[in-house]
């Protein structure tokens, strides 16, 4: 039985050899390992090469189908239990806006605000779409596959929750609104598309034309409280104002979708009118003016026959007078 320092010489020769015979084998091998690697472009380089869109054909044709799932999650959200849906869906459609207004620098507010209002779609969802827009120079390519990944996540998403999103829902309406969660994974899944090698299209502007049967006419752009890109930084008061703004809006859309009837359409025709307003030569003017007629002519005690469909809107347009002052 050999000693301990027998033993332990033993070990040091059979280390000894192995090293002697494995190693330079396995520094070879590392090496070629890290050539291959470095001769490798990085993945989001392959996912941007060849044939990669420029920034702004990537934004436009992004913007028309953001656009186009916003709208089909508002129409979702009108008839379905789950309606905060539709209050995303305003949010996603809003981004598709600015995206082909070449605004994009707000369109990381609209997705976060589409991502924080959704009970069906988790907010991590849309972390990828919303890092799109995180630089100082929007879809740079290395966000390309956490966006693609995001779009997926939402198909998914609306997938595993359609039976909750269908709850309480019979007849036509209920087989319409499955028709329209079917197009949206669809979409969804069409749209990630545009982030992979060779998938890029450009589909066309949505409101521009009656997109499809049923889907009614083409609606213009949500008005914006401000224009961005335009003449002069906007001021400290007036991002005040705008975030101001926003929020008014976003609270009466909320209390529009939850009264339902012509609550909303009320609202888009006031949001309509001031967009009218911003275009007049005079545009403080107009303004005031458009203001002081909406309160007369939406008052309840005006509309006896639908003082609840109309008590929101005039509550918006009586504090939107109030910021004014």
């Amino acid at each position: 039985r050999p000693n301990s320092a027998r033993l332990a010489l033993r070990h040091a020769l059979l280390v000894t050899i192995c090293c002697g015979v494995f190693l330079p084998r396995l520094l070879d091998d590392r090496k070629a390992q890290a050539t291959r690697w470095a001769c490798r472009p990085p993945l989001h380089l392959a996912f941007a090469a060849p044939g990669t869109p420029s920034p702004d054909n990537l934004m436009k044709a992004l913007g028309c189908e953001l656009w186009v799932i916003g709208d089909e999650l508002l129409t979702v959200g009108a008839r379905a239990y789950k309606q905060d849906l539709g209050i995303t869906g305003i949010s996603i459609r809003n981004a598709g806006d600015l995206l082909l207004e070449n605004s994009w620098e707000e369109v990381m507010g609209e997705l976060e605000s589409a991502a924080a209002s959704s009970s069906v779609i988790p907010f991590s969802c849309f972390e990828g779409l919303v890092n799109l827009f995180a630089y100082e120079e929007p879809v740079p390519s290395i966000e390309w596959l956490p966006a693609r990944n995001s779009l997926l996540s939402m198909s998914e998403e609306l997938m595993r929750k359609k039976n909750d999103v269908l709850r309480g829902l019979q007849g036509e309406s209920l087989e319409d609104t499955k028709a329209s969660i079917g197009f949206l994974v669809e979409r969804l899944s069409k749209t990630s598309n545009l982030f992979m090698r060779g998938g890029f299209y450009m589909p066309k502007d949505p409101r521009d034309q009656k997109f499809r049967e049923g889907r009614g006419r083409p609606r213009d752009p949500e008005p914006r409280p401000f224009s961005w890109g335009s003449g002069p930084p906007p001021t400290q008061a007036e991002y005040r104002m705008r975030d101001r703004l926003e929020q008014l809006r976003r609270e009466a859309e909320q209390s529009a979708m939850a009264v339902g009837g012509r609550a909303p359409a009320l609202l888009e025709k006031v949001e309509g009118e001031l967009q009218q307003a911003r275009a007049a030569a005079s545009p403080d003017d107009a303004r005031r003016a458009a203001l002081r007629r909406m309160v007369r002519n939406l008052h309840p005690d005006r509309n006896p026959d639908n003082p609840k469909e109309v008590t929101p809107i005039f509550q918006y347009v009586q504090q939107l007078r109030s910021e004014e002052k």
